[in-house]
């Protein structure tokens, strides 16, 4: 009910920062920001559309692909407890 509420909120001040342009705001301690960022996102198949030759994506692909292992730990999950009848 909480977390529906402050999102509630947190929409009012997103439109309002929006309306007025303003990049960053105090609201009872909190601080809103809003930023802009630039992304140039690249795949195989978009890269293959702008290359003329397409040994140029296979010689990119031997020379800077690289393999790595991934370590994670993950918390166990919490057992259900039944709830004791008495």
């Amino acid at each position: 009910m909480l977390k529906k509420e402050s999102g509630a909120h947190i929409k009012v001040i997103k439109k309002y920062m929006n309306e007025q342009r303003v990049m960053e705001m105090d609201v009872s301690g909190f601080t809103f920001a809003s930023e802009e960022k630039e992304q140039c996102r690249w795949n195989e198949d978009n890269l293959l559309t702008v290359l003329d030759d397409t040994g140029v994506l296979e010689r990119y692909k031997e020379e800077f692909t690289t393999t790595k292992t991934a370590f994670r730990i993950k918390p166990p999950k919490r057992a259900r407890t039944e709830p004791s009848e008495e």
